[in-house]
């Protein structure tokens, strides 16, 4: 302000130009004029900024007061969804301006920094309404205050965030996780696609990866998704509901299962009907979601395949009978029809619905079919070339793998020689030259096992 004055009483004295005062005090001649006509104009000015009729950084005591009541009934959430939780005000703060609010109070616990890895390209079908797609996962276990393991399995509307189921379950089996969709699809009805990751009962390691469970789902006329192994962020909504989760219901633990569970479908209720999400514009997930428009039908749809395939049933021992012969095609496909296209030139395509199952190859009669991938990890283990493992000790190679050909220092060496212990223990055992068969050996460093003869 004092800088102003000094400037209007130069500019009043009439010594310089108004270009060279304001090079001087190093503004432009725009600022200068405008300082110029405020000072002017009647009642003066006081050098101050002018205030507008609203000031969102204004955090006045009433406000204050209604900002740490929120607070203190949602400690985890943040400033945007406490904007949206302050009733009763005509104007209301801003985001910013209740997180410095929070922040100047000691409200606002520091998080470090993290380094985050470039945004992929979504992989999946685009998500626009509710039940285009249900997400499906199993949290990380962790143990409730008397030591009982709790593995909840949740699944979630991934377009309106909706959290649809949200309970321990253990053990995690076909039949069990069965009935939880079968509940869940008379109540919710049929979604289009299920997202899940390759882990059982999800998916299998036979032919597409199916599973008991993925088989059921098609024949619903479900699209099934499964992430790639090792990526997780393919998924990112529903681990973001799982962080949520464990903020809420896991920590701190409760007790024991039972109250656990009453913590779990508390978190469901408070994530679906009270919590805004700031994806969603800040409403709740169940302002969004509504009941699908495909029920669940009383008995499964039959399939269909086209008139040229070869229709076979998978008997329960998971083979079909084709030119006489049995072959092998899953046991997660029992009873259930599939067609074989025999167009093909190297081989009969085999199909389950619209999903290819592999190639039935005519000369050896075997289903072939690509594996399930494998994660990075995974697979720089297993392509460590067999001959650079480490062999087995058998009968035959029981003196070459102690000693090679360079002896038992030498570069054909793959154990390493034994220590002088063992060559002094192995020196007071007794030279067995006997042809007779062998019963009984003495538990000390052998080197050389006889074999009986006769």
């Amino acid at each position: 302000m004092k800088e102003k004055q000094r400037f209007i009483e130069e500019y009043r004295a009439g010594e310089e130009t108004m270009s060279s005062l304001c090079r001087r005090f190093m503004i432009s001649r725009k600022t200068g004029y405008q300082w110029v006509r405020r000072f002017e104009r009647p009642g003066g000015w006081d050098g101050q900024a002018g205030r507008g009729g609203r000031r969102p950084w204004v955090i006045t005591p009433a406000v204050a007061e209604a900002i740490l009541k929120v607070r203190a009934r949602y400690p985890l959430e943040g400033p945007k969804k406490l904007t949206v939780r302050l009733t009763g005000f005509k104007r209301r703060p801003s985001a910013s301006a209740i997180g410095d609010f929070l922040r100047r109070n000691g409200l606002v616990a520091q998080r470090p920094r993290r380094r985050h890895p470039a945004p992929m390209s979504q992989p999946f079908a685009e998500v626009t309404q509710a039940n285009d797609l249900w997400t499906v996962d199993r949290k990380g276990w962790f143990r409730t205050g008397n030591h009982q393991k709790c593995e909840p399995l949740t699944v979630m509307d991934s377009a309106s965030r909706y959290l649809l189921y949200n309970r321990h379950l253990k053990p995690v089996t076909y039949k069990r996780v069965r009935a939880i969709f079968e509940r869940l699809f008379r109540l919710h009805g049929l979604p289009t696609a299920i997202r899940t990751d390759n882990g059982p009962p999800f998916a299998g390691v036979g032919p597409a990866g199916l599973s008991q469970l993925s088989v059921w789902w098609i024949r619903l006329g479900i699209k099934l998704e499964r992430i790639a192994p090792a990526h997780p962020e393919q998924n990112g909504r529903h681990e973001r509901m799982h962080l949520t989760l464990k903020q809420h219901a896991c920590v701190p633990v409760a007790r024991d299962l039972k109250a656990q569970h009453q913590l779990l479908e508390q978190f469901r209720l408070y994530y679906n009907t009270d919590r805004p999400h700031e994806a969603l514009g800040q409403v709740t997930p169940a302002s969004l979601y509504y009941r699908s428009s495909r029920p669940y039908p009383a008995r499964l749809p039959e399939l269909h395949y086209p008139p040229a395939f070869e229709l076979r049933r998978v008997l329960g021992n998971g083979m079909i009978k084709w030119h006489g012969r049995a072959i092998y095609i899953s046991q997660a496909l029992r009873a259930q029809p599939i067609g074989l296209e025999p167009a093909a030139p190297d081989g009969v395509s085999a199909y389950f619905a619209s999903l290819r199952l592999g190639m039935i190859d005519p000369a050896c009669r075997q289903l072939r079919y690509e594996p399930r991938p494998r994660s990075a990890r995974a697979s720089a283990r297993h392509a460590v070339p067999r001959a650079a493992k480490r062999p087995r000790l058998n009968s035959s190679n029981q003196g070459s793998l102690v000693a090679g050909a360079g002896g038992a220092n030498g570069p054909g060496a793959i154990f390493p020689p034994p220590s002088k212990a063992s060559e002094r223990a192995a020196e007071k055992l007794q030279v067995i030259t006997s042809t007779k068969p062998v019963t009984h050996l003495p538990v000390q460093s052998v080197t050389h096992l006889p074999f009986p003869q006769g």
